[in-house]
C-alpha cells in the first residue's frame, strides 16, 4: 500500500461543514494523445454552442463538455464547485478522460491546489457511467450524491455509478454520499458498478464517510459490486456505513480484486463490517482490514465469505470487533483459500467456519491474540479444512471445534492460548504440531516476522504455499516455516582485498 501523507484540508458548506482530506502521495498524471482537449470553468459559458475548445472561453458545466466531446477527447475542469439542481453533475456515456485539478489558466494541474468538488447538492447521483464504454474520471471531490430517487438503478451509487462499463477511477476523494435514505436498499453509498469488466479500476481514492442506506437497508457503504470483475487497489475506505452488509465493501458475484487497501472503521449494522463477499471468487490480498465493526448479534467484524471461492492472502486483519468470527469468517460451499495472513486483536475469533465450509485451506497464517472464540473455530459438522503450518498463539481457544467438525490439522504451532485445543468431536491434534513460543521479533508493534533461534523456522511441510506475506520465496532453507514469514537467512562473506 502507499504511503499517504496528509497534504491539505480544505472545508465546504454543505449545511453543515465538511472537512476533506487530501491524502495522496506521489500523485501525477501524464496526459495522453487525444483528440481534442475540452475545458470547463466555474467562470465559463455554455451559450452560443460553445465547443469547449479554446481555454480562454471554456464551458461552464462538465455535462456540457462532456456533451460535445468525442471519445477519446479529454476534458479538463479547474478549480471550483461544480453542481446541477437538476441531479447529476456528469453523465457519461463514451470514453473520455474527465481531468479535474486544473488552475483557472490550464496550465498547472494539481487537485490539491486547485480543488474541483462535483457536489450534486443531494438532488441526485453525481456521477453516472453506461454503457461499453472505458471512461477515466480522475482528480475529483465527489460529493452531495443521493441516489434514492433516481430512475435508473434507484438508491445504487450516491457518487458514482458505472452499469456496464469499465470505467477508470482514480485519485478521486468521494465523501458525504448516500445510495438510499428509504425503506429500499440502498447498495454503494460511495461507488456502484455492475458487471465491469476486469478492465474497470478503481485505484488511489479516498472513500469516506459514505453511506448505503441511511434509513432503510443499505449494503456496501463504499463501495458495492455486483457481478464486476474490476481491480480495487490502494484506496483508503474509512469511516463508511450500512444499515445492512459490508460497511467498507459488499461484492456480489463475480472475480474482482481487492488488492492493497485500506479498509478501516468502517460498520454494518448486521454482518461484514470491513467487507462482505456473497457467493464471490475474488482475491482479496494485501489489504490493512482494521478496526471495523459488525453489528450486534451478527458476524464478520473484518471480513466475511457467504459462499463463492475467494482466495485470502497477505492482509493483515486487525482489532476488528463483531459477536462472532471478528476477524474472517467463512461461510461457504466453495473451496476458499486463506494463507499468509496476520489476524490479531480481534474481538471475538481469529477464523471461524461454518458448516457449509466443507473444502478449504487454511496454511501460513499467524493468528494472535483474538478474543472470545479464539484463534480458529470450526462451528457444527461437515467441515473438513486443510489446517496447516500456522502459528495460532494467545488467544482465547487456540483451535476450538465444535460437535463432529474434522479436517486436516498438522504443522501448527499451537501454544500460549488459555485452551490450546478444545475438541470433543473427530478433529485431533497432528503428529506434527508443536507447542513453543514463536519468537517474533515485536508483536506489541504488530510485528510478527520470526526472530533468530525461532522454533517455527524449518517446521512446516512442504508444497502448501509459494511465498510469504512479504512475497518471498518458500522455502528458505530445508523447509517451509510456520505462519505468515517466512525468515529471511543472511550471509555475511568477508572483505578480501587483493594486492596486484
Amino acid at each position: 500500500m502507499r504511503t499517504r501523507r496528509l497534504i491539505g484540508v480544505l472545508a465546504l458548506g454543505l449545511g453543515a461543514t465538511v472537512a476533506l482530506l487530501w491524502l495522496l502521495a506521489g500523485q501525477s498524471h501524464t496526459v495522453q494523445a487525444v483528440s481534442s482537449v475540452r475545458y470547463v470553468s466555474a467562470t465559463g459559458s455554455d451559450g452560443g454552442l460553445n465547443p469547449c475548445i479554446v481555454a480562454a472561453t471554456p464551458c461552464r458545466t462538465v455535462q456540457r463538455a462532456v456533451d460535445v466531446a468525442a471519445a477519446g477527447d479529454e476534458i479538463r475542469v479547474a478549480e471550483g464547485v461544480f453542481t446541477d439542481t437538476a441531479g447529476s453533475v456528469a453523465v457519461i456515456t463514451k470514453t473520455v478522460t474527465l481531468l479535474g485539478g486544473w488552475d483557472n489558466g490550464f496550465a498547472v494541474c494539481d487537485p490539491v491546489a486547485h480543488l474541483t468538488v462535483l457536489d450534486a447538492g443531494g438532488n441526485g447521483r453525481v456521477v453516472e457511467i453506461y454503457g461499453p464504454v472505458s471512461p477515466t474520471v480522475e482528480g475529483f471531490t465527489i460529493t452531495g450524491g443521493n441516489a434514492n430517487s433516481e430512475t435508473r438503478g434507484d438508491g445504487r451509487g450516491g457518487g458514482i455509478y458505472s452499469e456496464n462499463a469499465g470505467p477508470t477511477i482514480r485519485h478521486n476523494i468521494l465523501i458525504s454520499n448516500v445510495g438510499s435514505i428509504t425503506p429500499n436498499l440502498g447498495c454503494g453509498g460511495g461507488i456502484f458498478m455492475s458487471y465491469a469488466p476486469a478492465s474497470a479500476i478503481v485505484e488511489d481514492n479516498q472513500v469516506l464517510s459514505n453511506t448505503a442506506g441511511a434509513g432503510g437497508q443499505g449494503v456496501g457503504g463504499g463501495l458495492c459490486l455486483m457481478y464486476s470483475d474490476a481491480t480495487i487497489s490502494d484506496n483508503l475506505i474509512r469511516g463508511n456505513t450500512a444499515t445492512r452488509t459490508g460497511g467498507g465493501v459488499y461484492v456480489f458475484h463475480g472475480a474482482p480484486r481487492l488488492l492493497g487497501n485500506e479498509i478501516r472503521a468502517n460498520a454494518a449494522d448486521n454482518n461484514g463490517g470491513g467487507v462482505m463477499l456473497s457467493g464471490s471468487d475474488a482475491l482479496v490480498q494485501g489489504n490493512l482490514i482494521i478496526d471495523n465493526h459488525a453489528g450486534s448479534s451478527w458476524y464478520g467484524g473484518g471480513l466475511l465469505v457467504e459462499l463463492g471461492s475467494p482466495t485470502i492472502t497477505a492482509n493483515r486483519i486487525f482489532s476488528n470487533t463483531a459477536s462472532n468470527s471478528a476477524g474472517l469468517g467463512l461461510e461457504t460451499g466453495g473451496c476458499f483459500t486463506v494463507t499468509n495472513n496476520v489476524i490479531a486483536y480481534n474481538s471475538n475469533g481469529g477464523i471461524r467456519l461454518w458448516e457449509l465450509t466443507r473444502y478449504g485451506l487454511i496454511a501460513h497464517n499467524t493468528i494472535a491474540y483474538n478474543g472470545g472464540e479464539g484463534g480458529i473455530c470450526m462451528y457444527y459438522g461437515s467441515i473438513t479444512p486443510t489446517i496447516v503450518n500456522n502459528i495460532v498463539v494467545s488467544n482465547t481457544y487456540g483451535i476450538y471445534a465444535h460437535t463432529s467438525a474434522s479436517g486436516t490439522l498438522d504443522y501448527n504451532d499451537v501454544w500460549g492460548n488459555a485452551t490450546n485445543y478444545y475438541l470433543p468431536g473427530a478433529l485431533e491434534p497432528g503428529s506434527h504440531d508443536i507447542q513453543a513460543d514463536p519468537l517474533f521479533v515485536n508483536p506489541a508493534q504488530n510485528d510478527y516476522h520470526l526472530r533468530e533461534g525461532s522454533p517455527c523456522v524449518d517446521a512446516g511441510m512442504n508444497a502448501v504455499a509459494a511465498v510469504d506475506m512479504d512475497g518471498d520465496l518458500r522455502p528458505i532453507g530445508l523447509l517451509p516455516d510456520l505462519g505468515a514469514d517466512e525468515r529471511r537467512l543472511y550471509v555475511y562473506l568477508p572483505l578480501v582485498s587483493r594486492d596486484y
